[in-house]
């Protein structure tokens, strides 16, 4: 984009702004959003279905350890799709919540751009490995309530990554330095707003969960009440139609996620280039 300012999420935020801000978008922008976020939702449902749970299962029981090894083996394997389409996602999502501003939106080079910044992000994310480790650990410490804000400050912090690839350069020292910067300089309410909008993300995952069950609550019942069936429990969780159905819930809110990263960011940045002075 020629000029960030003109994007509509491009302000200095409140909380109450920003709950409208991200609310308004995403109704705006909520067909393209749904669509983008449905097929790399069924991407990875498939990738993610297609481990054999029952076979763990059974070597869990028979306590064959060597080939339960062997099985979570190939399972990080099949998993490497799943990461790569999901990082892929977000990039493709991030870059879309960019460029719509625009107006008309070159969906074709949308996917060619997201090659080339997924490659920086996936090094980033690598790289923030030993920094979450450290976190977690160090929030492990004060219990729940560490782990809990560790958590917070770690999704923070990767909130600013894609926002700062796309619109001050595909560069991994800058975005890593940068990210840290505008994380901390208004530090708590960036905290206060993450904190908020995970919790309802939780919440609303969770009644989404339960609604994406409803239609099979047959099955689970019986399952329930004879646990001989849950070999048709597994049948029912890989047929299209749950796979279909549950990935149409979860698109729902896959795109609420890269709308808050550019008020976040974009909130810093109209902080940033106010004039010496102003409040």
């Amino acid at each position: 984009m020629s000029d960030y300012k003109t994007h509509p999420l491009y302000r200095k935020h409140t909380l109450d702004s920003l709950m409208e801000n991200l609310w308004g978008f995403y109704k705006a922008h909520f067909a393209p959003l749904f669509i983008i976020s449905f097929v790399f939702s069924v991407a990875v449902t498939w990738f993610t279905l297609s481990l054999d749970t029952g076979a763990i299962m059974e070597m869990a029981a028979e306590e064959d350890m060597e080939a339960l090894m062997e099985f979570f083996r190939s399972y990080i394997k099949m998993m490497i799709p799943v990461v790569i389409i999901s990082i892929y996602g977000a990039v493709f999502l991030s870059l879309y919540v960019y460029r719509c501003a625009q107006g008309s939106v070159n969906y074709a080079g949308l996917i060619g751009q997201s090659f080339r910044y997924m490659l920086t992000a996936s090094i980033i994310i690598v790289l923030f490995i030993p920094f979450a480790t450290i976190s977690l650990i160090a929030g492990l410490i004060v219990l729940i309530i560490g782990i809990f804000f560790a958590l917070i400050w770690l999704g923070a912090l990767y909130s600013f990554i894609l926002p700062l690839l796309i619109n001050e350069g595909n560069d991994i020292t800058n975005a890593i330095v940068r990210s840290f910067r505008l994380l901390h300089r208004h530090f708590w309410p960036n905290i206060g707003w993450t904190a908020v909008v995970f919790v309802m993300l939780m919440i609303i995952s969770m009644v989404i969960s339960g609604l994406s069950l409803i239609p099979f609550a047959g099955s689970f019942l019986k399952t329930m009440a004879n646990p001989e069936e849950a070999g048709h429990l597994l049948e029912m969780v890989r047929s299209p139609v749950y796979l279909i159905f549950s990935a149409a819930l979860n698109a729902l809110l896959m795109p609420v996620f890269p709308i808050f990263s550019y008020i976040l960011y974009f909130n810093a940045k109209a902080r940033e280039d106010e004039p010496a002075g102003e409040v």
